[in-house]
């Protein structure tokens, strides 16, 4: 009777008190984005592979700045053919270079802060990449990005933390528009920060299976940023 009363009593003042509500997958995607989205400059490093087998290795960092300047370097090998790449926007021109490629002017992408942030936040950088490359021609006039239409969500569900303690994890499917093909995204956080250590992203393509793994490392938000990280490349 004594602990009966005891739980009941402890369950009332729970409830008193707010007690915080079971965590969900919807509220741990959003804990996770969060901070990230909102932040002002954002900096990590990134390590990128391609599989099945080593259809990529790349390293190298992405750096984020109010304005839409961006800047992406990466190195390493992609189908063994070693190279680097970097893809960089002052705010008014953005240029690629890297792996064989001319480098192209190109205009930006009237929310490409908002967007370089939002990949590394729910999709991964290749979805950054493409994304950024769809500035098309001059004056063309387009949607703005819309992070929950152009990187839209469902089945989002707890994803298995692999053992760490100090790890959460979120598995969801994205949809970006004008595809077909869905992608399969798992993305594991820092429990603490709640910002993203690692995410897969995988799908089928050509009856060929592929996944992206993505870390980041020594990740800063809202840290002091040089503008000499956004001068377009040669």
């Amino acid at each position: 009777m004594w602990l009966a009363l005891l739980f009941a009593v402890g369950g009332a003042v729970g409830v008193a008190c707010g007690a915080d509500p079971a965590p969900t997958p919807a509220g741990l995607l959003k804990d996770i984005e969060g901070p990230i989205l909102k932040c002002k400059t954002f900096r990590t490093d990134i390590t990128v592979t391609i599989g099945p087998g080593d259809l990529g290795r790349l390293k190298g960092k992405l750096v984020v700045a109010p304005g839409n300047r961006v800047r992406l370097d990466l190195a390493g090998t992609m189908k063994g053919e070693k190279g680097s790449m970097t893809m960089a926007s002052d705010g008014k021109r953005m240029r690629m270079t890297g792996f064989g490629a001319s480098a192209q002017d190109q205009p930006v992408e009237p929310q490409m802060s908002a967007v370089a942030k939002a990949a590394v936040a729910r999709s991964g950088l290749f979805a950054a990449l493409f994304l950024g490359a769809r500035s098309g021609s001059e004056g063309e006039k387009r949607e703005p990005f819309n992070l929950e239409k152009d990187l839209a969500v469902t089945g989002v569900k707890f994803g298995k933390a692999t053992g760490r303690e100090l790890l959460v994890a979120v598995e969801y499917t994205l949809n970006t528009p004008g595809s077909k093909m869905s992608l399969a995204v798992a993305t594991w956080a820092d429990a603490k920060t709640k910002l993203p250590t690692k995410r897969t992203v995988s799908a089928a393509e050509g009856g060929k299976d592929f996944t992206v793994t993505e870390t980041y490392a020594n990740t800063v938000l809202d840290g002091k940023v040089d503008d000499a990280e956004f001068v377009l490349p040669k």
